[in-house]
Order: structure tokens, then C-alpha cells, then sequence
């Protein structure tokens, strides 16, 4: 029962905060520190409790806010809850992907009323070396003047001790400003992966690589972070990632800069439910991928059998000899079949620089099968109409679509999406027609009752960065208090 009041304190300080001015400083020096001082540390998060408090305002809750309320109010007068939050995971990973440890940092208010705070609940610490302790069944708590550290770690043994650790760390040496600048964006949480400490520690295929492999990816992962924040306003969740990547992974990215607008020109007509398209520079990509992982290109090939080998001598080895990166797909409806619901496609696919021969390929390959041709470079294969021109390959499962209109038509973008196609990866989903579609009801499932509240989905990204949108139809309520009213309403 003792693990269970503490462990529901611990989530109570990382969702529970006031409204005061913060006062950082502090804090973050010693996370600064402690970061610097853990070459294992993979994860930093870093949380605005206040602004996740006061959006969700889940003290207005009837029962359920009473008590966070009067918890709060309790830890408010020890802790300072109107600094941010952190929580630091560290590796190794486990075969789940759980790290060994993870730390949670917070600012202390006031040690005399922790102390009371602690011994109220029924817990009881000793001190060593300036630092609190108090240890149980692999959580650990410690606490200073002005620092609280929460510890749970994978063996229970080890936990205090991990926790004595951490402060040693926190509190000496210099701040690693390069990383701290990664918790700089705004948000209501920051995380940011390191890649160099998540490869260094991850026991995973790579590592058994040959060893030069290995060399080439942890140069590539070296000081290179994936900074993700995140962001619940009035009628919207915004998940914008920077990926501050070292200079050479930096330039090995393969997207190509040029975006994929051209889709538009293909996927109608109409306006589709959902698409998506993507634009790749096949021959960066292809040359990160065999630095990288060579292994992984020959696999592609034998896993497409015989026919991969074909392609392969036709391309010379190369992808782009017969597909140039372009490929994009819209969903332009469903069709129910028993207790399925079948989406009607659009796809497209560009043609690289053998597109001759491979379309030539392509067309002998459907002429082996149960196909119907239809007309010069037009067949049917199962309810399938495939079309064939110079620029790319079209396949549509709307049987209605004439051969003009197929790969002719332009797509009509939704009122709420701006800017699909105009970065290389991009996609949406229109709700707002999505979930009137004959259809869609079996698609969604369980997931009906979120599926009403969305309005769109929308997501873009580049070589640098990428953001989604998640928009809901109540723009004027925030994400967080709606998402808690529609739980709240599901249990009841």
C-alpha cells in the first residue's frame, strides 16, 4: 500500500502544478550537470506542469478534482511545483525497449515541510552524505535544500544507490549547455532522444554488423539529438520534431528538398478522405544505405524473388534507375465486404531513368497473370485498373474512373489541410468526411467516439524538421480539458 501512495504522489507531481512565476535556474543547472556527467542518459523530457494543469483544468473535475486538489496542496508547500519538471531515461534498453533507470528531477520549496510531507505519508529517510534517502521495492526517494530526485531503476536492489548517484552527478562539474539548448523549444513537454547514447547503449541487430559498419553509424550518431515538443492549445494538438543531427548525417538526409506538389496533378479526381506523399532522393538514400547497412539493399531485391533480380540487372543496382522517389496514395472511400472495410486507392508511382524498360517489364509481368488489357499501356488484375505512361505508374480500385481520368485528374485539397504536397513527406486525413463514409464505422472500431471529436489530421515533414496537427472539431475548448471530458464520458 506504502508503493502505491508514493508511486500515485510521483505521478501527481509530474500532472499537478500552480501558476507561479518559475524560477528555473536552479533546476536546470542540475540537470544540465547530471546530463553531463551520464554518457547512458537516452531520453530527457522535460514537462510545463502549470501550463498542463491549467489547460486540462482538471480541478474543476466533481470527486476527482477535490482530491488532486487537496494532494496538491499538500506537496505544494515543500516542492516548487511552479518550476518545470524532468524526467531522464537511461540505457541500457531492455528486450522491450524499457530503460535500466529513469530519474525524476524537481525543485525543492521548503526541506522542513518535505520532510513532514514524507513522515505523514509513511516514510522514513536517512541521511547520508547531505542527501534525504528513503529506498522500496526499486523506487528510491532522495531530497536536498533545493533538489528532490525520484529514481526507479530495473533492479530493486540497486536503487538507492542509483539515486545517491544521481546527485553526486547533479551537483558537480560544469552544465552541458549543447544539450540543455535541446529543452529550448516551447511546449508543454520537450523530449529530446540522443541517438549517440540510445545507439552506445541498445543492444540491438546492429551491433552485429561488421565492426566498420558500426564505426560509420556511431560517427553518423555522434552529437545528434531528436528533439520532439508538444503542444495542447484551444482545438489542436501540435507535434513539431527538430532534428539537430552532426553535420554529415545532417547532409546524408534523402528527402528531396523539391517537395512533391506534382501529386496533385494525379490522385483525382475528387477529394479524397486521405492521402499521403512522399519524394525521395533515391540515390542519397541508397548511398546512406549502403554505408550504412549495405545488407538491407540486397534483401530488397531477394525478398521481390526472381522478378528482383530482374530489376536489379535492369537498374545496374540502382533504384532510381526505375523509380525516380515520387509516390503518393489517396483514399478516396471504403467498400464493405463481410466484417472488413476495404479502402477504394489511388496510387501513384514516378518513373525513373530505365522507365522504358521497366514499364516493359511491368507490362509482360501482368500479361503472364489472370489479366484484362484494356488498352494501349491499361490493364485490369483483380478489380484493379493499372495504367502506364511516361511520367509513372497509376493503379486505381475505382473500377468507374475512366483511362483519361486516371493519372490526369487533379485531387481537390480539404479546406482545413494547407500544404499538402509541398513538403517531400507529407499526409492528412479529412474526419470530417471520414467519418460519414459508408464504411468507416467498421474501420474505427473501438476508436468511434475519438474518431467524432477529430476534424483532421495533418502531417509534413523535410530533412530538418516535421510537424503534425491534430485539429478537433471544438476549437474553442482546449485538447486536454476535451480529452478529459470524453474520457470521463466513455467511463460513465
Amino acid at each position: 500500500m506504502k508503493f502505491l501512495s508514493l508511486l500515485s504522489a510521483v505521478l501527481v507531481l509530474v500532472v499537478i502544478t500552480s501558476c507561479g512565476e518559475p524560477n528555473r535556474e536552479g533546476l536546470d543547472k542540475y540537470v544540465g550537470q547530471y546530463l553531463d556527467n551520464n554518457s547512458d542518459a537516452i531520453v530527457v523530457m522535460k514537462m510545463d506542469v502549470a501550463g498542463i494543469m491549467s489547460k486540462s483544468d482538471v480541478k474543476s473535475l466533481p470527486d476527482v478534482g477535490f482530491q488532486l486538489l487537496e494532494t496538491f496542496n499538500k506537496i505544494d508547500t515543500s516542492m516548487a511545483l511552479s518550476e518545470h519538471v524532468y524526467m531522464i531515461a537511461s540505457g541500457p534498453l531492455d528486450y522491450d525497449g524499457m530503460p535500466e533507470n529513469t530519474a525524476l528531477f524537481i525543485a525543492v520549496k521548503n526541506k522542513e515541510e518535505a520532510a513532514k510531507m514524507f513522515n505523514e505519508m509513511g516514510y522514513f529517510f536517512e541521511e547520508t552524505d547531505g542527501v534525504n534517502l528513503h529506498d522500496e521495492d526499486g523506487l528510491a526517494i532522495g531530497y536536498t535544500d533545493d533538489l528532490a530526485i525520484i529514481g526507479i531503476t530495473g533492479v530493486d536492489s540497486l536503487a538507492q544507490s542509483f539515486v545517491s548517484e544521481a546527485f553526486i552527478r547533479a551537483k558537480k562539474g560544469t552544465m552541458n549547455e549543447f544539450v540543455m539548448k535541446n529543452m529550448d523549444y516551447e511546449g508543454d513537454m520537450i523530449i529530446s532522444l540522443n541517438l549517440q547514447n540510445l545507439y552506445a547503449t541498445s543492444n540491438t541487430d546492429l551491433n552485429q554488423l561488421p565492426v566498420q559498419q558500426q564505426e560509420k553509424i556511431k560517427q553518423l550518431a555522434e552529437n545528434s539529438y531528436v528533439n520532439t515538443a508538444l503542444s495542447f492549445n484551444d482545438g489542436e494538438i501540435v507535434v513539431e520534431t527538430h532534428l539537430a543531427f552532426n553535420e554529415e548525417l545532417q547532409k546524408a538526409m534523402f528527402f528531396d528538398e523539391s517537395g512533391n506538389t506534382d501529386v496533385l496533378t494525379k490522385l483525382g479526381p475528387g477529394e479524397p478522405l486521405a492521402a499521403f506523399s512522399m519524394n525521395l532522393d533515391l540515390d542519397k538514400m541508397e548511398t546512406f544505405m549502403t554505408e550504412v547497412y549495405p545488407e538491407g539493399m540486397k534483401e530488397m531485391y531477394k525478398n521481390l524473388g526472381p522478378q528482383g533480380m530482374i530489376l536489379k540487372a535492369i537498374g545496374g543496382g540502382k533504384l532510381s534507375s526505375f523509380v525516380n522517389g515520387e509516390f503518393a496514395v489517396a483514399i478516396t472511400g471504403f467498400s464493405e465486404a463481410m466484417l472488413f472495410a476495404i479502402p477504394q486507392v489511388n496510387v501513384y508511382s514516378g518513373l525513373g531513368e530505365s522507365s522504358g524498360d521497366f514499364s516493359d517489364l511491368l507490362i509482360a509481368l501482368l500479361e503472364e497473370q489472370e489479366v484484362t488489357k484494356l488498352g494501349e499501356g491499361v490493364f485490369d488484375y483483380e478489380g484493379m485498373k493499372i495504367k502506364f505512361n511516361s511520367s509513372g505508374v497509376f493503379i486505381t480500385s475505382d473500377t468507374n474512373l475512366t483511362d483519361d481520368q486516371l493519372g490526369n485528374t487533379p485531387m481537390k485539397v480539404p479546406a482545413g489541410i494547407l500544404g499538402f504536397g509541398e513538403k517531400p513527406f507529407t499526409f492528412y486525413v479529412d474526419f470530417t468526411k471520414l467519418k460519414f463514409s459508408e464504411g468507416a464505422e467498421i474501420m474505427a472500431g473501438d476508436a468511434e467516439i475519438v474518431m467524432e471529436e477529430l476534424a483532421y489530421i495533418y502531417f509534413e515533414a523535410d530533412n530538418t524538421k516535421s510537424k503534425l496537427v491534430i485539429k478537433t472539431t471544438d476549437g474553442s475548448v482546449n485538447v486536454l480539458k476535451k480529452s478529459v471530458e470524453v474520457a470521463l464520458g466513455a467511463l460513465l
